[in-house]
């Protein structure tokens, strides 16, 4: 079921449930890309410590960036799907608050039905 099926009069419930699951999901992805950037820089200096001679520490190196690099391009992605997932949603909300707005203005039409109704039978 999906949020606009959960809360199909509510926008302001809608933004606040989507807020939040792109907070939780940016914070994971953001505490996930600090601790592999950790663990890659960790794990290079320690085998850097351990092979002193040149060619090992450069091909540790090169490995190091590359890892760095794909994780970064990853993350580039990730923060691209979340723009067009933050656009989809917006338009989402438009489409919510129109059909809201539409919804308001035949509630209205039903009422001034009614009372012309009322007037029409008292007569």
């Amino acid at each position: 079921m999906t949020i606009l099926q959960r809360y199909p009069h509510h926008p302001p419930k809608v933004c606040n449930v989507v807020k939040a699951d792109i907070n939780k999901l940016m914070f994971t992805k953001r505490k996930r890309l600090e601790s592999l950037t950790k663990i890659y820089m960790n794990g290079g200096q320690q085998k850097m410590e351990q092979l002193p001679q040149a060619k090992v520490l450069q091909k540790m190196t090169r490995e190091c960036s590359q890892q760095l690099s794909s994780v970064l391009q990853q993350r580039q992605m990730e923060v691209e799907q979340m723009k067009e997932q933050e656009e989809k949603l917006n338009n989402l909300m438009i489409q919510q608050q129109n059909v809201v707005q539409q919804s308001k203005v035949l509630q209205k039409q039903k009422v001034e039905a009614m009372q012309g109704f009322k007037h029409f039978v008292k007569v």
